[in-house]
């Protein structure tokens, strides 16, 4: 707990809560514990403190302690860091938002070259539901020959821009300026 809040050890004990936090910190803990004391039963909530590093945000399971006598003489906690869990949510929410308001066509495909997913703008483009590509490689509008070039492409830079020309559904030809990347993981890869 000292080392979370930046405290020096048994800095916060025996301290009331406006005695360590902010003033706005300390009314929310503090309002958290009069739920678990007013209802008497364990209670979760999702709390964002202040921490050395910056905000953090945690789930805090907060329940009552009782004595021998049965009477409430505490409020136990304990604290899950979410913090990260939050910001890769937030990256995610973001990352659908450029994928669904694009004015782009947009497509992700796995590591065998087979369609994962689409935008409604790359679905309007091709003429082809999301269900009609899943399993299927850009080679079914793209053509074999282009398809080969730009997976090469991929393999020795990891990117591919260019002209390229692609049949719709409907047999329509059209050309596409094709911009294609890999994403790696942390590791790299």
């Amino acid at each position: 707990f000292d080392e979370v809040f930046g405290l020096t050890s048994g800095m916060a004990l025996g301290r009331t809560d406006e005695e360590v936090f902010s003033p706005e910190q300390a009314a929310l803990f503090q309002a958290h514990d009069r739920e678990v004391l007013v209802s008497g039963l364990g209670q979760e909530f999702e709390e964002v403190s202040q921490q050395r590093d910056g905000p953090r945000t945690s789930i805090v399971a907060k329940f009552p302690v009782p004595d021998v006598s049965g009477q409430i003489s505490a409020i136990g906690v304990i604290a899950t860091d979410i913090t990260e869990r939050k910001r890769i949510q937030e990256q995610l929410r973001l990352y659908q938002e450029i994928f669904t308001h694009s004015i782009d066509g947009i497509a992700v495909i796995d590591l065998h070259g087979r369609y994962l997913q689409q935008n409604s703008v790359h679905q309007q483009i091709l003429g082809y539901s999301t269900d009609e590509l899943s399993g299927k490689t850009p080679a079914i509008h793209l053509g074999a020959e282009a398809f080969a070039r730009v997976g090469r492409a991929l393999c020795a830079t990891g990117t591919y821009r260019g002209e390229v020309e692609s049949r719709t559904k409907h047999g329509a030809t059209l050309p596409l300026d094709l911009t294609a990347f890999t994403v790696k993981d942390a590791l790299g890869q």
